[in-house]
């Protein structure tokens, strides 16, 4: 039942005695004079009419607050809404970079083991041709021992790891025939590192 039926319910016996009739269909019984009852009646109508039009004047205004106060929460609630989902766009991004740095973090690793390894596979190359090259010192002819001799010079009694790589090895060829070179380079923190 609407608030409006409510209310006119609330007012319908003072609209139906100022009337002269009873809820049930009866005249009310006079009891003074008839001009006063019908006056006190109507005024009490009036009186009871004019509190039901502004109870329905308050009514009506508190809806269109109501409408104004709804239409700005949704606009709020629509506003956190476009902010959330560009709070979890942004977020799916970060998730899906952070999965590409991870991939590509592995794949450096990878590579990094597998240049360890070709390192280790050089070093110990190298250590079994110095071995050869030793074992065959003696069964050399002169004029080739002459020009290799620099290089059987320059290696060490004792086996020992000592830097170089491509860079190393073409600084000391370039000096063995004469030339001026330099080798600069870097310690790591890993096995080698800690052997240099």
């Amino acid at each position: 039942m609407s608030s409006r039926l409510i209310t006119l319910f609330r007012y319908l016996p003072a609209l139906v005695t100022c009337c002269g009739v009873t809820a049930i269909g009866q005249t009310v019984p006079a009891a003074g004079t008839q001009t006063e009852q019908s006056a006190a009646a109507i005024q009490s109508g009036r009186d009871q009419l004019a509190e039901w039009m502004e109870v329905q004047k308050i009514i009506s205004q508190e809806q269109a607050s109501w409408k104004s106060t709804q239409s700005s929460l949704q606009g709020r609630i629509d506003l956190v809404k476009l902010e959330l989902d560009d709070f979890a766009s942004r977020l799916n991004t970060s998730e899906t970079n952070i999965k590409g740095e991870e991939t590509r973090k592995a794949n450096l690793e990878k590579e990094l083991e597998l240049a360890n390894k070709a390192t280790q596979s050089l070093l110990d190359s190298a250590t079994y041709l110095e071995d050869e090259l030793k074992k065959i010192k003696g069964i050399l002819p002169t004029p080739i021992y002459t020009k290799v001799q620099a290089l059987y010079e320059r290696m060490p009694a004792d086996k020992r790891q000592i830097s170089g790589g491509s860079a190393g090895n073409t600084a000391a060829g370039v000096a063995s025939l004469g030339g001026r070179a330099a080798f600069i380079g870097k310690v790591a923190a890993d096995d080698l590192g800690g052997i240099f």
